[in-house]
């Protein structure tokens, strides 16, 4: 839940993401490095046929999933591209 390192900025990100994520369709890539605080304008337009890494099934929280991409983005040298199946 809410108990993460993500700041309060970054937790309206991670709400307005996954309501994105949830609302567009079944299967969409998104590049959480593309993410800033206050910042998702243009978050359908990152919507690309992109590589990713990791498969993932839709989760049981879509903001739990938001967060642990975020977080992994930031913490890793590589874009993280991510598929919900």
């Amino acid at each position: 839940g809410l108990n993460s390192p993500l700041g309060l900025a970054d937790q309206s990100v991670c709400f307005r993401a996954a309501a994105i994520i949830f609302s567009t369709g079944p299967r969409l890539m998104f590049d959480f490095s593309q993410f800033s605080a206050g910042n998702l304008s243009g978050a359908r337009e990152i919507l690309e046929s992109l590589p990713y890494i990791g498969e993932y099934t839709r989760p049981s929280t879509a903001l739990e999933f938001v967060q642990h991409n975020l977080l992994a983005s930031r913490n890793s040298s590589a874009p993280a591209f991510v598929l919900l199946a």
